[in-house]
């Protein structure tokens, strides 16, 4: 891993160290094999290989003395020298398939001294990585390799290297009802100095603060496995932070293209009273940061033992509490055990449930591990939203749906409407066209009513002035689709400079998508609330309105079990800061005996226990001290 680290003077001081020039994380591409849980995720990926145990159960005669390498040198000595990469292997067109094909797998050994001996065959260049805590390997071996350790006598057993998947999610709706929290029919946009997302309140975030020490530094570290940050981010404390990369193909862990990494860092730590941007679950800068990256620019090239490491790396910095929204279906033994130490060892780990329930009820992995914590969404009116996984395994949900957050500088999309000078939140079509570049104001005309936009809006014997076409989602006919490409299209045929889709059910503003290949549209489109629409509909048309997508911004909402996961992880760490002398076993249990019940009574495969609430935990240790468990 690479790292460099901050003193606290100042952003990136004299004492910065540097990594060495390495390769080079939001929205990922439908291929790849390892995503997050957030909106930045499109479609579910089926991941390849499964957790396939090669146990050692043929074994031969083997020479245990293999300390001396050369014309005697040992199969493990052989294997190791061809090593991750197997290049010379592959040059070699004469040799069999078997010496050409191989696949990623993790090496389990019975002891340290057959673990230190086996990594220290081979050069640098093809010397797979060590995953200490376990007494295993990690690297790239050919069949023939694999099937040659697989009866090794010191090996405990072999097993793919699977990969790892953000948990986060292109496209969604949420389902919140504005009315269920009191906060009217519309929002004061989120371009207005540091709004609070919901999540902080419904979570009762905002009602505590982590504690710290007498000399003022953080008594909580926690660690974000992830797509590292945008350490210039106007919103992220420059100080207590720390990184480290994992992995062959992954950047800085503090110059991350891929967002996902940014607004869990966001949710879990965004500054406040600094009169910008958003407000996270500690907002006062009190936690020390450990940053882990392990996807790369595109969300994707993690593996199971790329995680592996980064906890053990976390553990091995002083980390309280991981965060790790990501995972896979496969249960790779290997990280079942990195789990169970890392617990052993008095850590609270914290992973997204996943965002496939629609598709699959199967469990996650490591969020399905009895060890950690795992994390289900709800939306903005406290329901379980549709995707969230649902398993005997979920523990605890917290906000997930259209969650506001940090991304990195500049690549954000934000949505808005503005009447009579006051400005209001709408989520922008995805894929839509912004208005940064061309009408860095926005776009205004005259609100018109279009209806379900079956046909061109206006008609052709109405005013051509410009205006904002206001559109209901769905149809007349309940058998019908109009996609809301359609209704776009529609809009412009009939002169429509921009659109205001409004919901059609009472579940929150509308999250949808264009579709990326063929959007066909040329106008700016956002969607809002089905309250927002008829207030809009009964008091507005024939007014003045004007639309805002940027795609310049700082923040952007996302969606996914990714987004609720640093909810709990949080909140864990304030609360443990107040009574650092219970035991991670302790907190996890006080977080259960608190949470707001939701669903069926008791826990359930919908919620777990409930939802997640900071001031309830904290209290409830303040007046009976640490639970026994």
């Amino acid at each position: 891993p690479t790292f460099f680290e901050s003193d606290g003077h100042s952003p990136f001081g004299s004492s910065l160290r540097m990594p060495p020039a390495h390769h080079a994380c939001c929205p990922p591409t439908g291929n790849s094999t390892m995503r997050p849980t957030s909106r930045s995720s499109r479609g579910r990926m089926r991941l390849r290989g499964v957790s396939a145990v090669l146990t050692a159960a043929a074994a031969i005669a083997f020479s245990t003395s293999t300390n001396t390498v050369g014309a005697d040198e040992t199969t493990s000595a052989r294997f190791l020298r061809r090593g991750r990469n197997s290049g010379a292997n592959k040059a070699n067109t004469d040799a069999p398939e078997s010496q050409l094909v191989g696949r990623n797998v993790i090496i389990k050994y019975k002891t340290d001294e057959g673990l230190y001996e086996a990594e220290g065959r081979g050069g640098k260049k093809d010397r797979p990585h060590r995953l200490k805590r376990i007494k295993a390997l990690a690297g790239y071996y050919t069949e023939q390799d694999i099937a040659e350790l697989s009866v090794r006598p010191d090996i405990e057993y072999i097993e793919d290297d699977a990969p790892v998947k953000r948990f986060c999610s292109s496209i969604g709706t949420s389902t919140a009802t504005a009315g269920d929290l009191g906060i009217g029919t519309r929002r004061r946009s989120s371009f207005i100095p540091q709004p609070i997302p919901y999540g902080i309140s419904m979570t009762q975030a905002d009602q505590v603060s982590a504690k710290t020490n007498d000399d003022g530094s953080p008594r909580m570290t926690v660690c974000i496995v992830d797509s590292g940050l945008d350490a210039t981010h106007e919103d992220i404390q420059h100080y207590n932070v720390r990184g480290a990369s994992f992995g062959k193909k992954v950047g800085e862990w503090n110059h991350s293209e891929d967002p996902h990494g940014m607004h869990i860092a966001g949710t879990l730590a965004a500054l406040g009273n600094n009169n910008c941007g958003v407000v996270g679950v500690e907002s006062g800068g009190n936690f020390r940061l450990l940053i882990a990256r392990v996807f790369d620019d595109d969300g994707s090239d993690a593996k199971t033992s790329d995680i592996v490491e980064a906890v053990e790396w976390c553990a091995d910095n002083g980390a309280n509490v991981v965060n790790m929204s990501l995972g896979n279906l496969d249960k790779v033994k290997s990280e079942g055990e990195a789990m169970a130490q890392l617990w052993d060892d008095g850590i609270l780990i914290v992973a997204a449930a996943g965002n496939e329930a629609d598709k699959y009820q199967e469990d996650n992995y490591p969020a399905s591990f009895n060890e950690v914590i795992s994390v289900g969404m709800v939306d903005e009116g406290m329901q379980v939203a549709e995707t969230s996984q649902k398993n005997k395994q979920l523990e605890l949900v917290a906000p997930g749906v259209s969650v506001l957050s940090t991304t990195k500088m500049g690549t954000g999309e934000l949505g808005s409407y503005i009447l009579n000078g006051t400005e209001y939140e709408a989520l922008p079509m995805e894929y839509t066209i912004p208005t940064t570049a061309s009408s860095p104001d926005g776009v205004s005309g005259v609100l018109i009513d279009c209806g379900y936009a079956e046909n061109p809006c206006p008609a052709s014997d109405v005013s051509t002035q410009p205006h904002i076409c206001l559109i209901k989602r769905g149809a007349p006919d309940p058998d019908v689709t109009i996609t809301f490409r359609k209704k776009i299209k529609k809009c412009e045929a009939g002169g429509g400079i921009a659109a205001i889709i409004y919901n059609n059910v009472d579940e929150g503003p509308i999250d949808g998508t264009l579709t990326k290949e063929n959007h066909g549209t040329s106008i700016p489109a956002v969607g809002i609330s089905l309250d927002g629409g008829l207030e809009l509909l009964s008091t507005y048309l024939d007014q003045e309105v004007t639309v805002v997508v940027r795609d310049d911004a700082n923040y952007e909402y996302m969606t996914g079990t990714s987004m609720a996961t640093p909810h709990v992880a949080g909140i864990a760490a304030i609360i443990w800061s107040h009574h650092p002398h219970c035991s991670n076993a302790q907190i996890r249990k006080v977080l259960q005996i608190t949470a707001l019940d939701q669903g069926d009574g008791g826990r359930d495969s919908s919620y777990g226990y409930g939802i997640v609430r900071a001031k309830d935990a904290l209290e409830h240790l303040n007046q009976n001290g640490c639970p026994d468990v």
